[in-house]
């Protein structure tokens, strides 16, 4: 029976829990359908290549942060059709400013990395990643060598958004001091459940790093004479900047290089 106060009736509130129950379990699904490493899995099943964008180093003084933008209309365009993911640099992301790497991001429909090798004071990290994810980056590659409390404030504060730890790199500095924490950095990784890396441009590194993280999705920068060679050690997808848009035509350039490292990954 409808109770009733000072002659009006109201109905009373359905139970909460199940509805509650419903809203978590809606929340979870749509956590993991946004997170970068499920839409990149996703599309893995059609191409392994991801597309970096770094063209602002050569021509950036001489143009104007429109001119750049358009030029990267044109090349995230030519391409998109052929790539699981776009990764932005930060010297591009400087030149043409938040608000024009943002009509980047929104224009196209793919995850985008915000490829800026984060290594800066968990404050000033936090405003970095503040205005990555608000320009519609879907994931921020940072430096393990900051540490595990470092990288678990970021993976907080990145909510759906993902951070990817880069745990080796191929030059010679790295070498020397970078690479011999390699091993460290992986079980940081696995401690933390982080879910994709960036691993050094190096086979023999890729195949011990595969079976420090099995589960892990590693990415790694490749070129055209070393195309398909990472995957082949244990990679899932390769990066490539320079070899596409300096090219003579980028769109058959990516569609190539997708072809030979679907080829590779069989």
């Amino acid at each position: 029976m409808t109770p009733c106060l000072q002659g009006k009736c109201s109905t009373p509130e359905p139970p909460r829990r199940g509805i509650d129950y419903a809203y978590s379990f809606i929340n979870i699904i749509r956590f993991y359908l946004l997170m970068f490493s499920t839409q990149l899995t996703k599309n893995s099943k059609n191409t392994r290549l991801i597309f970096r964008l770094d063209i602002s180093l050569p021509i950036a003084y001489s143009m104007d942060q429109e001119s750049l933008t358009e030029i990267a209309f044109q090349l995230c365009g030519s391409v998109k059709d052929y790539v699981a993911a776009i990764a932005i640099d930060s010297p591009f992301f400087i030149a043409v400013g938040p608000v024009n790497a943002e009509k980047i991001t929104r224009k196209f429909n793919l995850p985008f990395i915000a490829d800026f090798n984060l290594a800066e004071t968990p404050e000033a990290s936090l405003w970095i990643a503040e205005h990555a994810f608000n320009a519609g980056f879907d994931a921020l590659v940072t430096h393990s060598f900051m540490g595990s409390q470092w990288l678990r404030e970021l993976q907080t504060f990145s909510d759906t958004k993902e951070i990817i730890p880069v745990v080796g790199m191929n030059h010679g500095s790295a070498y020397e001091y970078m690479n011999p924490q390699t091993k460290k950095f992986c079980e940081t990784v696995r401690d933390l459940n982080l879910k994709t890396i960036i691993a050094p441009s190096d086979q023999s590194m890729i195949e011990n790093i595969r079976i420090y993280l099995p589960d892990q999705i590693l990415l790694a920068d490749s070129e055209l004479a070393t195309a398909g060679e990472f995957i082949r050690a244990g990679a899932d997808f390769e990066m490539f900047g320079k070899t596409i848009h300096d090219s003579k035509d980028p769109e058959e350039t990516a569609l190539k290089l997708m072809e030979k490292l679907r080829e590779t990954f069989k």
